[in-house]
């Protein structure tokens, strides 16, 4: 007895098999038919190295990542810091020259020797440059490293950039870069276990004090974590920093050690503090009229020496908070 299947395949003139084959082909392969806008938007969820990667698939494949308008380079996804470094700037060279949504640069792997040092600040120059010159709205540096190892330079003052949101986490930056600047339509900035290095020539404030963030007229959104700031490396730490925002909504600050903080933010509707009480200097001034909520989580280690000192930390930081509506309140006390 003869399988019906079988016989109707063996009737089926070649024409018709080969009909078959490409429809199997294009419902198989739809990615590839669809517009380049989505191609590009799909892409761009991926990592860089893997979007690159896709370029093996067809010619139709062969420079899609080109276009794509978002960059994540992530150091983890390679074994050797050499190669990482070539894999970035290749494909800056190779990529067309369009604007870019967002770029990541991500060099977490941990510490590094003087030569991957060297190489590492000219890659980090070399991906900030690119990402302002291709008009970045959003931009992430993470180096993960020994953040006074890595100072970089901006000569970007001629120009004006459209940078929405900027997260920099152990990098050293002079002031140059956030003084020289000029970004009116950032609203976010994220600064974590970064190096801030100011001057007379570029702040010129007194040199006990330094304003990074009033060139940023449009801040809304500022994060300061575990930050060290220094007049110059061969100096003491600035004694005071002031943090002044016209716009300002939220402030969130954590870590902040061995400085006096001002405070000018007439818009302030949220205010975080984390902070080991015996580390700080606290705050000389706290304007905040509009202030809504507050939250403050402080650690104390107890010493009869200390007392003084913590009183007029808790007196200072109340005082800015009595228009605040709403405040949560962590204390926590180890005696020693």
């Amino acid at each position: 007895m003869v399988n019906c299947s079988c016989h109707c395949e063996l009737g089926k003139s070649r024409k018709q098999r080969h009909r078959e084959e490409e429809d199997i082909t294009n419902t198989t392969d739809r990615f590839s038919h669809l517009p380049g806008p989505i191609l590009y938007h799909i892409l761009s969820f991926l990592d860089t190295k893997s979007a690159v990667q896709t370029s093996v698939l067809s010619r139709v494949w062969n420079r899609v990542w080109k276009h794509v308008p978002a960059l994540d380079l992530h150091r983890r996804s390679f074994r050797q810091a050499p190669s990482f470094e070539r894999f970035v700037s290749k494909v800056l060279s190779l990529r067309y020259n369009l604007n870019l949504h967002r770029i990541s640069y991500v060099d977490d792997v941990g510490p590094c020797d003087e030569e991957h040092e060297s190489r590492l600040v000219k890659v980090i120059n070399y991906v900030i440059k690119y990402a302002f010159s291709h008009d970045a709205q959003h931009l992430v540096f993470d180096t993960g490293s020994s953040h006074n190892q890595f100072v970089t330079r901006s000569k970007t003052s001629n120009s004006t950039f459209n940078l929405k949101t900027l997260e920099l986490r152990c990098v050293a930056l002079d002031s140059g870069f956030l003084l020289c600047s000029r970004l009116p339509m950032l609203t976010t900035l994220k600064v974590t276990s970064c190096l801030l290095l100011g001057t007379d020539s570029y702040t010129n404030e007194p040199k006990d004090c330094l304003d990074l963030f009033s060139n940023f007229g449009g801040l809304v959104n500022l994060a300061i974590s575990d930050c060290y700031f220094l007049a110059d490396p061969r100096v003491r730490p600035f004694l005071r920093v002031r943090v002044s925002g016209l716009q300002l909504l939220s402030l969130e600050l954590e870590g902040m050690e061995k400085i006096r903080i001002e405070i000018f933010a007439p818009k302030l509707r949220f205010f975080s503090v984390r902070q080991d009480v015996n580390d700080s200097q606290g705050f000389s001034e706290l304007s905040l009229p509009s202030l809504d909520r507050a939250e403050i989580e402080l650690n104390h280690i107890h010493r009869k020496e200390a007392y003084v000192h913590h009183d007029q930390y808790l007196n200072a930081l109340f005082q800015g908070l009595h228009n605040a509506k709403s405040l949560k309140l962590g204390y926590s006390t180890v005696e020693v």
